[in-house]
């Protein structure tokens, strides 16, 4: 069962560059990633394999590069990943962006890589030069190094000839200071009255060059926990019946999952069918399938695709597809969220004449911002225009394809579709459509045999739990 090949996720990734210097190279490029498990708890000191790619073009793109790596996390759960290691990465050409890098990691430290994540390279690498040095410069390095090892022995004699000479009572005007050049703030150490009131002053360059590096590094883990902070304090505890747990948010009235359904159980425990064939799919019954068939690749990212049968209480014997609470949405709820948009301002040209079937322009307040394809069409969920509009809502749909009843797959990256639970005619039902090049939210119906994604939505407001990041 796919829950049991995944313990760990990556819930957030940096991508920043490295400024190392070699002769005629590209610089390193540095994924720093927490690792944390399905409770999010931190994984601490356990080694994981990570296959690295950059891809071109798109998401889908074609892969230019690739290496393998073993790392371990470090006690906060973090791995930093420098890619550019292998052969042929000073080869790339950097000149026909986008660029894409996507991480497969196996948390056993094997080659079954089950969590897969693909980022925008939003900064390309600069080709660097190394800097030439003459042999005055390194005169002049010797010579400094010397005079520095100089004052430190001689230091270290003087508290040898005086052992109280660096005791003092504290005094308040008495305060240095140490200044980080990583972000220019000031770290005032104070002086604190320890036994018998007594306090160092006046150490050595040795020792305050230590006590700056660690001050440096206790600045980058408060930076980056920080940074974790910010990223999960929002995650609502909605669990499914395998466990899974998904963001939500309140839009209007309503609170809605901000994530796609991913789960291979009705919330009784009943299993759904996995349907991988044409003709497994092409079946008037209840059924799932992952896209392309691939978890791996696309399943923790944009959840499963359901046929409506799965969601039609009359074919699946009564059951819920959603977790205990939540339901999947009827045509109505639907109807209901986008006038709520409209009328609040989300549409990017911010005008609310009309209705929501006449002036719908929100796909950009509730198109993810990532996992997209880009689009030059103004005002379009695919593209950078109006950034303030930008998945405003929070919603953060997905451009996560779809299946039609004979089995074949399409649109990864550049249509995302939902279904309501409303029949729309005999061999219908409703959904909702979101393009990377259009404007608005699409309302029509389809076969029930088609594969959409879901979005569950709250019974209720009341006792909505709040995340405890």
């Amino acid at each position: 069962m796919f829950i049991d090949m995944q313990k760990l996720i990556i819930f957030f990734l940096i991508i920043i560059i490295s400024a190392g210097v070699h002769a005629q190279k590209y610089e390193k490029i540095i994924h720093q990633a927490g690792i944390s498990d399905r409770n999010y708890d931190v994984v601490i000191n356990q080694e994981v394999s990570i296959k690295i790619s950059i891809l071109q073009g798109s998401i889908n793109g074609e892969k230019i590069y690739s290496e393998f790596q073993n790392l371990v996390t470090d006690e906060y759960g973090l791995v930093s990943i420098e890619i550019g290691r292998k052969s042929g990465y000073d080869s790339i050409n950097w000149s026909n962006p986008p660029y894409y890098i996507k991480t497969e990691t196996d948390p056993d430290g094997g080659t079954n890589y089950s969590i897969v994540e693909t980022r925008e390279l939003l900064e390309i690498p600069s080709l660097v030069k190394v800097e030439e040095k003459s042999e005055k410069k390194i005169e002049e390095k010797v010579e400094s190094e010397r005079i520095e090892s100089e004052e430190i022995e001689r230091e270290k004699a003087e508290k040898k000839e005086s052992p109280d000479a660096d005791i003092e009572k504290p005094q308040s005007d008495n305060i240095p200071e140490i200044i980080t050049t990583k972000t220019s703030r000031k770290f005032s150490i104070r002086r604190k009255n320890i036994i018998e009131q007594t306090v160092i002053r006046n150490i050595n360059a040795e020792e305050k060059a230590e006590l700056l590096n660690h001050i440096k590094e206790l600045e980058r883990k408060y930076e980056q926990l920080a940074w974790v902070a910010e990223n999960t304090k929002n995650r609502s505890l909605i669990k499914d019946i395998e466990n899974n747990r998904y963001k939500s948010v309140q839009i209007g009235n309503q609170v809605w999952m901000a994530e796609n359904l991913k789960t291979t159980k009705y919330n009784d425990g009943t299993n759904i069918t996995l349907r991988e064939t044409a003709q497994e799919w092409n079946q008037e019954a209840p059924g799932y399938c992952w896209y392309e068939n691939d978890y791996s690749t696309y399943g923790y990212i944009h959840g499963a695709l359901y046929n409506w049968y799965a969601v039609d209480p009359r074919s699946n014997d009564g059951r819920n597809i959603c977790p205990k609470g939540w339901r999947v949405p009827s045509d109505n709820d639907w109807i209901e969220f986008e006038t709520f948009l409209h009328k609040n301002g989300y549409n990017y040209d911010d005008s609310t004449d009309g209705d929501w079937e006449s002036n719908n322009k929100y796909a950009k307040a509730l198109a993810a911002t990532e996992h997209i394809e880009p689009s030059g069409n103004v005002g379009a969920a695919g593209n950078n225009d109006y950034p303030e509009k930008r998945n405003a809502t929070g919603f953060s749909a997905l451009m996560s394809g779809f299946r039609i009843y004979d089995g074949s797959f399409f649109e990864m990256g550049f249509y995302g579709c939902w279904w309501s639970s409303t029949e729309g005619g005999p061999y219908g039902a409703w959904y909702r459509a979101l393009g990377y090049g259009g404007s608005g939210l699409g309302r029509s119906h389809d076969y029930k045999k088609v594969g959409f994604s879901i979005r569950c939505i709250k019974d209720s407001i009341k006792g909505l739990e709040e995340s405890p990041f």
